[in-house]
């Protein structure tokens, strides 16, 4: 997988940070000896593999849910399903948002 690979609709993050104090901050980060103030396109793309793996795995356990729960709707399922992964606090929210609509596609929902 390369960089371009990455779907657009995948979030990038945003690099935000609350310091304190009377001084003017900038929040930054050092990759590869440069200071960078985004998200380097190498971590958004490892980011991404490990969102499409957790949506790949998560698609069995919806379907589980959905016919062990068969009243509820495609999106109760998901909205269990985003539930789980948000208790275990895996990923960040425009993450999992991204994950929930990713195992939707994959579920056909």
């Amino acid at each position: 997988m390369e960089v371009g690979d990455v779907p657009d609709d995948f979030p990038r993050d945003a690099m935000t940070a609350v310091v304190s104090g009377a001084t003017p901050k900038v929040c930054v980060r050092l990759v590869s000896g440069v200071y960078c103030a985004n998200q380097p396109d190498e971590e958004r793309l490892e980011r991404w593999l490990i969102c499409e793996d957790l949506a790949v795995q998560l698609v069995p356990v919806a379907r589980r849910d959905a016919v062990s729960n068969p009243a509820l709707s495609a999106r109760q399922t998901l909205q269990r399903v985003k539930a789980a992964v948000q208790a275990k606090n895996w990923l960040p929210a425009g993450e999992l948002d991204w994950l929930v609509r990713r195992l939707a596609a994959l579920l056909h929902w």
